[in-house]
Parts: C-alpha cells; structure tokens; sequence
C-alpha cells in the first residue's frame, strides 16, 4: 500500500528557530526522549519539542523565559488548533509583528496520513476539509516525519525512548531534525508506539514541511530572563 496517496494538509503553524537545542535538551531528556542523541535539531509537531511562535512564550529548562510576544488571537483558526487552517489568514497576522521577533521564525505546514484503517479508530480530533491551500506545494521543504496523538502529542520525541528495542533501521532513518525520512519507516514505528503508549493511541503520522522564513528587520536584544 502506497500510504503518501493519504497524506492530507493538516494545517499551518510559526515555529521559532532562535533557541537552539541544548537551550532546550540537557543530557536528561536527550537519554529519556531522544532515539537520535547527535542531530542539531528536534523538530515536531509538538511544541514542548519544536516551541511555537504563538504560545507567547517559550519556557526553558530552568525556568528561563525566552520570548514574550503575539499570542493566538481570539477568532476562529481552524478546527485542528492549534493549526491555522489558512496559510494566508496566519501569513497576515504575523505580518504586524515581523520587525519585532527576536529571531528567525518558520511558517510550516503539518500534515497527517489518514489512511483509511487509522481513521477508523479515530475518536476525535484531526478533521479535514477546510485547509487551504489543501495540498502539499512541491515549492514546500519536507522536513521529515513525526508520529504524534491527536492532540500532536510526539511519540518520537515525547513519549520515552527505548533505543536498545528499535531495530537499527528505524535509527538510521532518523535525519538531521530527529524525524523520519521515509514514511513507511515511519508507520512501523507507529504501530510500535501504538502498543507501547496505549493511553495515546490510535497515533499517526505527521508530515512537517517549511514554508518560508519570516527573518526580524531589526535587531532584538536577548530577553531572556530568569523567574524568581
């Protein structure tokens, strides 16, 4: 079965490209969560691993704040939030705050593979029709795959990792943002993960895909402060 035929535009997110990784992995949770240790980044659809531009702050690992900034705004984005259905309708709220970010920002897409025997356990969440655009633009940058719940909820880079049970392909696969390269890798690790996590399950695969950069006009100090 061919699964790419599925693969299905999800939504539109601003993710934030200015903390690096070791702002945000110590040695704890890179062994507790990470099957890759050495890739620079960690990308996901999950925003406690790939931080979002619109939570209005980032939390570090010590109780630093990085980024106080535009939050969601009080409309109607879409049924997948915290996905923009829009890709326009997010491009123009971003819009007033681009000489303000303190770093460079990606707009992405996400997308799941909603194979016919994966929608059928589904009960809520991850609803399809409204995207635009609604399907993926061959000008899009395909960053890898994660395999999320249906609250995008990472069982690759949140859920505990058990590096000594994942055959050796399934580690070789991983590319340079801890995401899957190939899909069908990718559903053999979902139906792992799908038994091993139960209490999240059914989970499914996201495809993550970089739009454009929005890169600040001016310089921006280092905010970052520490919580009393």
């Amino acid at each position: 079965m061919e699964l790419r035929q599925y693969e299905k535009v999800l939504g539109f997110d601003a993710r934030v490209m200015w903390i690096t990784k070791e702002g945000l992995w110590d040695e704890s949770r890179l062994e507790t969560f990470a099957w890759r240790k050495d890739t620079p980044q960690v990308f996901s659809t999950e925003s406690m691993v790939w931080p979002r531009l619109l939570d209005g702050f980032v939390w570090g690992l010590n109780g630093e704040i990085s980024w106080e900034g535009p939050q969601e705004p009080e409309v109607w984005i879409g049924l997948n939030r915290p996905y923009w259905a829009h890709l326009k309708e997010l491009e123009q709220y971003l819009d007033e705050y681009s000489g303000s970010l303190p770093g460079l920002v990606w707009i992405v897409a996400v997308t799941f593979v909603a194979e016919p025997s994966i929608m059928a356990r589904r009960n809520g969440g991850l609803h399809l029709g409204d995207e635009e655009p609604s399907f993926i633009d061959p000008s899009w940058s395909f960053l890898g795959y994660d395999v999320s719940d249906a609250g995008s909820i990472s069982g690759l880079t949140n859920c505990g990792s058990s590096t000594n049970e994942a055959p050796p392909h399934w580690i070789a696969d991983l590319n340079e943002n801890h995401l899957f390269q190939s899909i069908d890798i990718a559903d053999e690790f979902r139906q792992f993960i799908d038994v091993q996590v139960k209490e999240h399950s059914p989970f499914v695969i996201c495809g993550l895909y970089k739009i454009k950069e929005l890169i600040p006009t001016l310089p921006f100090p280092n905010k970052a402060t520490s919580l009393p």
